[in-house]
């Protein structure tokens, strides 16, 4: 049976891979519109907000400051929220890092043997969100012009992870803690370049998955999909056709949020919602940081569930927290992006020259060590 799956799942990815190089082909104009699209978001949205929090991550990570929480102390962190070695931090950190920081710091400390693999799997699915910088400063900027929608997204989606946390907590505590001894902190210049590369690539990955599900959108609307679909959505939710369109756009990929049609409050709901399912992208991405280790059906569930909460939180605290701000709002809308991407592309150029030097010195230890290795052999 797992290998009919394994067989099925294979055959469907090329079939779909098949239909994407077909639609590349014969539909250059709108992929190049596409592209061209995915590219602007993520010089003037994703790399401005993301990249900083990717390469702290990445230090948090690699500087061992994970692992060296004394034992008492993560003993006492299992004891009351169930939460394995690191979990508590890494949790409470990628409440505010963005979507995928969270899912790669659970996967190293996987990797690394401090954490178990249920364990990661559970937590991957609370230690997701949009991050401040992507929610103040795309969503709410853009749509509504005023920092309490942004302050309403981000508490409804915080609130909808703890809470989902809470009662995982009852099934995590009695799960034994992984106890493989601490890990020495190192703080170095090293530590540092290693983590700005790490940043580098994990920015990257982010944005080529973009720029490919901007064609993947483009080509479900040309052969009808999207059309089907909003026509579901329309139904369930009430919505227009083309409110409806922006909606399940922004189900492939959370940064098309910032193409809604702005100043319409009716639609925080569903706009919180959104940002704490994250997109089909988002759980792509995970699966690439995660390396495949860890498996995506818990994410899914859990995210599913914390999309639902979302709303409901932004359905109750939305009257105490609009007042007076709908007018002013919609009446002087701002919008947000980079003033210009050539910062965004001198960022990334740089990354890749570091991340080149970074690979000729490595290439320069290994062999230093293998002249080591053979003149100790002589």
């Amino acid at each position: 049976m797992k290998k009919i799956r394994e067989i099925s799942g294979d055959l469907t990815g090329a079939v779909l891979l098949t239909l994407l190089c077909l639609y590349c082909l014969t539909h250059t104009e709108s992929v190049k519109l596409s592209v061209s699209g995915g590219i602007e978001r993520c010089t003037g949205i994703i790399i401005p907000s993301l990249y900083a929090m990717l390469v702290v991550s990445a230090a948090f990570v690699r500087s061992g400051l994970a692992g060296s929480i004394p034992l008492p102390v993560r003993r006492l962190i299992h004891r009351v929220t169930g939460m394995d070695g690191a979990g508590l931090p890494i949790f409470l950190f990628s409440q505010i890092a963005g979507y995928p920081v969270g899912a790669g710091m659970l996967a190293a400390e996987y990797r690394a043997g401090r954490m178990d693999k249920l364990t990661a799997e559970l937590l991957m699915g609370v230690s997701c969100g949009a991050g401040p910088a992507f929610v103040y400063g795309c969503i709410s900027s853009r749509l509504y012009g005023s920092p309490a929608a942004g302050r309403i997204i981000m508490l409804s989606a915080i609130a909808s992870n703890m809470m989902i946390a809470a009662f995982l907590s009852l099934y995590l505590r009695r799960r034994p803690l992984s106890d493989t001894g601490r890990v020495k902190l190192c703080l170095s210049g090293d530590v540092f370049a290693d983590s700005v590369t790490a940043g580098g690539r994990a920015a990257a990955g982010i944005c080529f998955m973009v720029m490919i599900f901007a064609v993947i959108t483009d080509m479900l609307c040309s052969f009808g999909i999207s059309g089907a679909a909003c026509g579901v959505i329309s139904k369930i939710t009430g919505y227009d056709k083309k409110i409806s369109g922006e909606m399940f756009a922004a189900f492939l990929d959370v940064t098309a949020l910032v193409r809604l049609t702005p100043g319409n409050y009716a639609f925080l709901p569903a706009v919180c919602a959104l940002t704490s399912f994250g997109g089909i992208c988002v759980m792509l991405q995970i699966a690439s940081v995660s390396g495949g280790e860890l498996s995506l059906l818990p994410f899914v569930l859990i995210r599913t569930a914390a999309a639902a909460l979302s709303f409901g939180i932004c359905r109750a605290i939305m009257p105490y927290m609009l007042a007076g701000e709908a007018v002013p709002a919609a009446a002087g809308l701002r919008f947000h992006s980079a003033d210009s991407p050539v910062p965004s592309v001198l960022l990334m150029l740089m990354t890749v020259m570091l991340m080149s030097e970074a690979d000729g010195r490595s290439k320069v230890f290994r062999s230093r060590q293998t002249g080591v290795s053979k003149k100790f052999s002589e």
